[in-house]
């Protein structure tokens, strides 16, 4: 089994790492996020841009470790696009809202804290789920 709490904190790590963030809930604030280069994300629409979404682990010995997931560009309840805007707005936007509308409130959304958990499966395919932060 890999040690990482020795590897370099600076490493960036996200989906399909093979497990460098250990299994569990983590902590993470998102820092920001870039237009990923298209690639065929499997759906029959060739090749399509993404946005590439950056979050630093805020808590507990990852603390500092980057964290990147790429996500297409459509926002909706079943995409992993939504997923990540709901998670760093607190809410899915309306259905049909495109991105660039939302991008001043991403921005202003910079360092807010979200929930990273982190699953293996048998095969070893590490998955990363983003959400909210619960308010207690």
């Amino acid at each position: 089994m890999m040690d990482t709490t020795k590897m370099n904190p600076f490493q960036t790590v996200g989906s399909g790492n093979g497990g460098v963030l250990p299994a569990g809930s983590h902590y993470c604030k998102f820092m920001n996020y870039e237009i990923a280069p298209p690639k065929d994300w499997g759906d029959g629409r060739g090749p399509q841009s993404g946005i590439r979404w950056r979050h630093e682990v805020s808590r507990g010995p990852h603390q500092g470790r980057l964290v990147t997931k790429t996500t297409g560009c459509k926002p909706t309840p079943k995409t992993a696009c939504g997923e990540m805007i709901a998670a760093v707005l607190g809410n899915l936007p309306p259905e049909g809202t495109q991105p660039d509308v939302l991008l001043p409130a991403i921005e202003q959304a910079r360092g807010k804290e979200v929930l990273v958990l982190v699953t293996t499966d048998a095969q070893g395919k590490t998955t990363m789920r983003f959400s909210p932060v619960p308010q207690l």
